[in-house]
């Protein structure tokens, strides 16, 4: 039964502070728009809700990209952890946070490649992005709280290096994407 149901819809609350995550309703019934004994309830029932319907493959979606998230998040605190020299005397939470602009910010590239890294030797915490021929280096070079940024762009028509904050930097990557027409086959 539950395979076979083509909807599942999340539940927020609007009684609690903070939404309790994995919580779903699965509506076997034929009429959409009706919560009856064919209803599954996951977690705790509470009657004052908002139903947002959702297919099974964009909550499956969603979970897998929360959970790609937490594990780039993870992947980012052992690095500050094992190469604090890297990170220059910078907060965790700034560290992240920084982290979070650029891997926020190259996700909109739709890119077929993208994973992160340190480069002890540079002092750097990147993020490298691959699609066709388009390869895109981010990186992130730290110094007690503040950051700057050095891209390195390579298309099939030329190379760019971009040195500036993260959101400049991406706003010009933006750019020259749609400079060089790249948009096209980047999404």
């Amino acid at each position: 039964m539950i395979a076979n149901a083509p909807y599942i819809e999340s539940c927020v609350y609007d009684y609690f502070s903070t939404p309790i995550i994995n919580e779903y309703i699965i509506n076997t019934s034929k009429n959409e728009d009706c919560i009856d004994d064919n209803t599954l309830f996951f977690l705790n029932a509470y009657k004052d809700r908002e139903y947002q319907t959702s297919s099974t493959e964009e909550i499956i979606d969603k979970e897998q990209s929360i959970s790609r998230q937490i594990g780039d998040i993870t992947k980012v605190q052992t690095f500050i952890k094992n190469a604090p020299k890297v990170f220059a005397s910078s907060s965790e939470q700034f560290v992240i946070t920084a982290f979070e602009e650029m891997r926020n910010g190259l996700m909109q590239l739709s890119l077929d490649l993208l994973f992160t890294d340190i480069s002890q030797e540079e002092e750097c915490l990147f993020m490298y992005g691959q699609r066709k021929d388009v390869k895109i280096f981010f990186n992130l070079f730290f110094e007690e709280n503040d950051v700057e940024t050095l891209v390195n762009i390579s298309t099939p028509n030329g190379k760019y290096v971009i040195e500036d904050n993260i959101e400049n930097s991406i706003q010009r990557v933006f750019k020259i994407f749609q400079a060089e027409g790249l948009y096209g086959n980047l999404s």
